[in-house]
Formats: structure tokens, sequence, C-alpha cells
């Protein structure tokens, strides 16, 4: 019996599974995405990304800050600074404009 009911169990999961299907334009393309920046180190930030716009933070990690950057093209830079380890994470983000 307990054969049985694992094995309805495992095809009604398998059911549900095949049954779901992404929501149409759900997925963001790669076009659409922000581009990814590498920093050079964890203690410094391009001159060329300009100067300090703004910084923010959320009170969800309230040891992250999200420092915002702007260059005279108008280019913005994100860069989050993680106050615990005192470090820039080196991943960051550009935003272009248009």
């Amino acid at each position: 019996m307990k054969h049985v009911v694992m094995f309805l169990m495992v095809a009604l999961l398998l059911a549900v599974l095949s049954a779901c299907a992404p929501i149409p334009g759900s997925a963001v393309e790669d076009s659409q995405r922000l581009q990814v920046v590498q920093l050079p180190d964890t203690r410094t930030i391009p001159a060329e990304w300009g100067s300090l716009a703004a910084v923010s933070n959320s009170s969800k990690f309230p040891d992250v800050f999200q420092l915002w950057f702007e260059n005279e093209a108008g280019e913005i830079y994100l860069v989050v600074f993680d106050n615990k380890s005192r470090t820039l994470l080196t991943s960051s983000r550009a935003i272009a404009r248009q």
C-alpha cells in the first residue's frame, strides 16, 4: 500500500511540474540586463566613474550600502560597500545613457 501511495504522489508531482510553463515575457533578455563591470580591487573606484551622486541602503541589509556614481557623460555606476568587511564588492553595475 505504501508503494502505491508513494507512486501516486510522485506521479502527481511530475504531472504538476510538467504542467508548469514560464509566463511569457517574464525572462529578461541579455540585452536588457545592466552591464556588469568589475572593480580593479576592493578598495578603489575608477576616477572615470565620476563623482558620488547618492548613497542608499535597505533595512533588510543594514550593513550594505549602494554607492551611486555619475560621470560627465551621465553614465551611472552602482558600487556595493559591505560595512561588516569594510570592502567594496568587485562586481558592480553600469547604466549607460543613450
